[in-house]
């Protein structure tokens, strides 16, 4: 683990910073001379110009791959079917409810329906009662799946 993180650290940063911190401390001993300073600051100006251009071509790279990505996931996102069932959860059960009352016709079986749950009338108002005034809708049952035991 210790190995891996190592490898990943930036080098030539950490280089640059001690070439720089040693030249700095050298120069306030007066051991070098300004110009070698300059120098020094110079390289280590290259030295990042270098590390830019490197990780420059490396984003490069990365944003082709993203591109290949989002042409790929278009493609699966076109080939997907529509799925035979669409699950709703109990937030938006009025609302699908109100539009499929509202375009049905035909018989309608409500299976595992508990009618004593429509007996507030704003529920059966909602759920209910459409389907039962709906002109289009023949008849309606009320089927049970499968037993169930209290």
């Amino acid at each position: 683990m210790r190995m891996k993180r190592l490898l990943h650290l930036e080098w030539d940063a950490i280089a640059g910073v001690i070439a720089a911190v040693t030249a700095i401390v050298l120069e306030l001993l007066h051991l070098i001379q300004s110009e070698v300073l300059l120098a020094l600051t110079v390289a280590l100006i290259a030295l990042l110009f270098l590390r830019d251009m490197r990780r420059e071509g490396a984003m490069e790279r990365l944003e082709d791959r993203l591109a290949a990505v989002q042409v790929s996931l278009r493609e699966i996102e076109v080939g997907l079917l529509p799925p035979d069932a669409v699950l709703i959860g109990p937030n938006q059960i009025r609302k699908v409810s109100t539009e499929f009352l509202a375009h049905a016709s035909g018989e309608m079986t409500w299976f595992n329906v508990c009618l004593s749950m429509y007996k507030p009338p704003a529920l059966f108002d909602a759920l209910l009662r459409p389907a039962l005034e709906n002109p289009r809708v023949t008849c309606v049952f009320r089927g049970i799946v499968g037993t169930h035991s209290v």
